[in-house]
C-alpha cells in the first residue's frame, strides 16, 4: 500500500528520489554515489527581479534560478545541479523539500536540455504513455486507477523527455508520489487522513508510492489528451490530434517568453509534440466516466493505447 504522512518527510522525499543531501546533520541520509540533484543548506537572497506566479516568485538565467516558494523556503538553484536550501523561519522544515519536485525540478530539466511536459506518464508493456489535460481533468486519478490494476507510473505532474523522434523519445522516472483530491483518495478506497496535505492546503494530499512507481527511463509511445465531456470540442469517441492544441504548446510558448535562454530546448519539445501527431499517436478522448467507475477510465485509456498502437 502507498505511505502515509508518518512517511513523507524531508529525508525520505529526497532520498527515495536519488536526491543527495549535504550539511544536513539532523538527517542521517544515505548518499547516492551519482545524484542529479546535491541538495545543500545555506543562505540564499531573495530574487532581486522576479517573475511571479500564484505560489512561488522566481529570477531565472542560463547559469542559475532563484526561486521564493511562500512561506516555504528560498531555493538557489545551479546550472550544475546544485540546490541551495534555506528553510524560512516559522515553516515547517520537513515541507522544504516538497518544492524540488514541484518549482526546482522544471528549471535542472531545462539546464540539462530535457524537454518536460505538464503530464502524468503510465508505463504499459514497457511503453511510456503520456496522459495530458488541464489541471482537474483526472490525470494524477487515472495514473493512480491503472497503478492500483498492475501498471506502474514514471511521473504525474512532470513529463521529463529526453527528445528525438517518435521513435527515439525517452521519458526519464521523476518521483514516487502522487497529488490527489480527497473524493480521489476515496474512489481508490483510501483514507485521506492517512496522507499529509499538500503545501497548498485545501483538500489535496500527498501519496508517497514508490510500490507503484517505475524507476527506469522507458520509450515514449504515445500521448492522450484528456477533454472535459462538456467542452464544445471534445470528440465523440477518441479520435487522433490533428493540430497543435492541446498538447500544452501555448505554455511552452508563454515559458519562452519568460526564459528567453530555454527558447531552443522549448522549440524542440514543440517538434517533438508536432512528430508524434503525425505520426498518429497522439490521441485525444474526452473525460466522461464517473468518479466511482474509475475501472471505466481506465479501459478507456487502454482502449486508446491499442489505438496508438495499432495507427503508430
Amino acid at each position: 500500500m502507498p505511505g502515509s504522512a508518518a512517511d513523507l518527510t524531508f529525508c525520505n522525499w529526497l532520498v527515495r528520489s536519488e536526491i543527495e543531501i549535504v550539511g544536513a546533520p539532523k538527517w542521517d541520509a544515505p548518499i547516492n554515489r551519482s545524484p542529479d540533484i546535491h541538495v545543500v543548506f545555506g543562505s540564499v537572497p531573495p530574487p532581486e527581479s522576479i517573475s511571479e506566479s500564484e505560489f512561488q516568485r522566481y529570477n531565472s538565467s542560463e547559469e542559475e534560478t532563484f526561486i521564493d516558494y511562500r512561506h516555504i523556503a528560498r531555493y538557489h538553484v545551479k546550472r550544475d545541479g546544485v540546490v541551495i536550501v534555506q528553510p524560512y523561519k516559522d515553516s515547517c522544515i520537513d515541507y522544504a523539500g516538497l518544492p524540488i519536485h514541484t518549482a526546482v525540478q522544471p528549471f535542472l530539466h531545462l539546464y540539462k536540455g530535457l524537454g518536460s511536459l505538464h503530464a502524468g506518464v503510465v508505463v504499459v508493456d514497457g511503453r511510456a504513455y503520456a496522459i495530458l489535460g488541464n489541471s482537474g481533468r483526472g490525470k494524477t486519478t487515472l495514473i493512480a486507477a491503472m497503478s492500483q490494476r498492475g501498471f506502474k507510473f514514471l511521473a504525474e505532474e512532470h513529463c521529463v523527455m529526453e527528445m528525438g523522434s517518435p521513435d527515439q523519445t525517452i521519458v526519464k522516472p521523476v518521483m514516487p508520489i502522487l497529488r490527489l483530491w480527497r473524493d480521489s483518495l476515496s474512489s481508490l478506497g483510501l483514507r485521506w487522513a492517512d496522507h499529509a496535505a499538500t503545501l497548498q492546503g485545501g483538500s489535496k494530499h500527498y501519496l508517497l508510492a514508490p510500490e507503484w512507481f517505475h524507476n527506469r527511463p522507458a520509450k515514449l509511445d504515445g500521448l492522450i489528451l484528456l477533454r472535459d465531456k462538456n467542452a464544445a470540442t471534445a470528440p465523440a469517441i477518441p479520435a487522433p490530434l490533428k493540430g497543435p492544441h492541446g498538447l500544452t504548446i501555448l505554455s511552452w510558448q508563454r515559458q519562452c517568453r519568460l526564459l528567453p535562454w530555454a527558447r531552443d530546448d522549448a522549440q524542440r519539445t514543440i517538434n517533438t509534440l508536432v512528430s508524434f501527431m503525425r505520426e498518429y499517436r497522439a490521441w485525444q478522448m474526452k473525460v466522461d466516466w464517473p468518479m466511482d467507475d474509475l475501472g471505466q477510465g481506465v479501459e478507456s485509456v487502454l482502449s486508446v493505447i491499442e489505438r496508438i498502437r495499432l495507427r503508430g
